[in-house]
């Protein structure tokens, strides 16, 4: 249909061909970016490009009441169409740059404008050697306009021997396109992974997709995952712009005959809270979600500040030490298993570290990497507040009564009236016929410095220091009749000694 579509439309024609093209041994052997942000994307093995009429994927803004993006667009009039849709102005577009090198990528730059708003976008494209993915990253810097933004990458799947198929999504927030069960290659995957939090996808019909794209709005978070339909797919984010600003968001753009797709690295911790200089135990999982087990060689962990890795702490996807303290790495070939019908696969690493002597709430980043493995990072996560050590003063205090003479104590003076009884604030004689001593304990106040960002840090520390006691405790008062009992009552002196709370 999208054919056909195409067709009807005259819409078939490929961006220029001034389109700006990462060349590479593969599997991703052509990526080529047209200067209005058309995308082309070949595999190596497939005969036809991995997007409908080869072109038909891009990236689109909506803003200022009009919808802009690529000038052509095969099948795509949902989008393009509509009464406010606007392409966009080419500014500048750079060759390629850069070895393939996971250090220093191959890349191109592209930049636009937003009609007459002055807003411009730069979408730098780059690609590892040997991925099957390869990274956008947006930069959306507004002009004399502003306003609430939406962008868009959205793209029509053509999985080679077919037009159809199946749906899926990754994580949340990964929309997937694939094969049929029957195909030649019913593994086959295309999809989008958005990096950068906060976005929304859709998945359905080609045509659905573009209509939703169409409309300006945020994407709906809709799949139909289990419907063999003519599908495309997009992801979307929501961000306000004001003049000068710049709002940078990123994505993965990835394809594989076999299944493959992103590993995701998560990184957890035992606790929120702990105390300076205390341990904690963190675990990095790496999830599959792809039909193919992947290869893992190395896990890297960046501990926060004064954190450091307790020797021989490791266990589960290996039990050798890391090298470093602080900035942590483990070597060795480790195996991420592939889905199942039970879920994802995934592999472990647990490890504890010694937490700073500084009171305050620290995060913490993980990653990995293997022979043509895309691993999306966990980056400043797994917060834990360290609190100040808790230091304990004990204090008694004692009170010595006789039928003649009384004593009292506290921990800053001492009043005597009798020479038969004495008291301090570390111990205390008794004086016929009572004597009561009460301990008094109090805590001092935990520093923590909330973060904004972690979620899981509580944002008030209490510490209740029980009911009110009195001075004399369980030994109670002795009275006594007559003048001699009353003198006794006038000379008492009640001591309280009050519980500190904290908020």
């Amino acid at each position: 249909m999208a054919t056909a579509l195409a067709i009807f439309t005259g819409f078939a024609m490929a961006p220029a061909a001034s389109a700006a093209e990462i060349e590479s041994g593969g599997p991703l052997t052509s990526i080529n970016i047209s200067p209005l942000l058309n995308c082309d994307v070949r595999h190596q093995g497939d005969v036809n490009g991995e997007w409908f009429d080869d072109v038909a994927c891009g990236t689109f803004v909506s803003f200022d009441g009009r919808l802009y993006g690529p000038e052509e667009l095969p099948a795509g009039s949902g989008a393009t169409s509509v009464d406010n849709y606007v392409p966009f102005t080419a500014i500048t577009q750079s060759g390629m740059t850069g070895t393939g090198t996971s250090s220093d990528p191959f890349a191109i730059t592209t930049k636009v404008g937003l009609g007459d708003t002055g807003a411009t976008l730069t979408q730098v494209d780059s690609y590892v050697s040997g991925a099957t993915a390869y990274r956008t990253d947006i930069n959306l810097t507004g002009g004399a306009t502003s306003g609430n933004a939406v962008v868009y990458r959205g793209g029509d799947c053509f999985l080679q021997d077919s037009d159809l198929g199946l749906g899926q999504v990754l994580d949340g927030n990964a929309p997937v396109c694939k094969a049929q069960p029957d195909s030649d290659n019913p593994d086959r995957v295309e999809g989008f992974r958005p990096l950068t939090s906060g976005a929304a996808y859709a998945e359905g019909t080609f045509g659905e997709v573009w209509r939703l794209i169409g409309t300006g709005a945020m994407l709906p978070n809709t799949c139909r995952c289990d419907e063999q339909v003519d599908n495309g797919i997009a992801i979307s984010w929501a961000r306000d712009l004001s003049q000068g600003a710049t709002v940078t968001l990123s994505s993965l753009t990835f394809f594989s005959p076999q299944g493959t797709t992103p590993l995701t690295v998560t990184k957890t911790v035992d606790r929120a809270q702990a105390t300076a200089g205390s341990e904690v135990t963190y675990a990095i999982t790496l999830t599959n979600d792809g039909a193919t087990a992947q290869e893992i060689t190395s896990v890297t962990d960046s501990l926060p500040e004064g954190f450091t890795y307790v020797p021989g702490s490791t266990s589960g996807l290996t039990a050798t030490d890391p090298t470093g303290t602080s900035d942590l790495t483990w070597t060795g070939d480790f195996e991420v298993p592939a889905a199942g019908d039970d879920g994802p696969g995934t592999a472990t690493l647990n490890f504890r570290a010694t937490v700073s002597d500084v009171p305050g709430t620290y995060t913490n980043s993980a990653g990995a990497e293997g022979p043509g493995a895309t691993v999306v990072t966990a980056d400043d996560t797994a917060p834990v507040t360290v609190v100040a050590a808790t230091a304990t003063s004990t204090s008694t205090t004692s009170t010595s009564t006789s039928s003649s003479t009384t004593s009292t104590s506290t921990s800053s003076s001492t009043t005597s009236t009798s020479p038969t009884s004495s008291s301090s604030t570390t111990s205390s004689e008794t004086a016929e016929p009572t004597s009561t001593a009460t301990t008094s304990t109090t805590t001092t106040q935990p520093t923590a410095t909330i973060s904004p960002e972690g979620p899981q840090t509580p944002d008030k520390v209490q510490t209740d220091g029980g009911p009110m006691r009195s001075g004399l405790g369980d030994a109670g008062l002795w009275l006594f009749g007559g003048a001699g009992g009353l003198a006794l009552l006038l000379a008492l002196r009640w001591t309280v000694v009050r519980p500190i709370r904290r908020h």
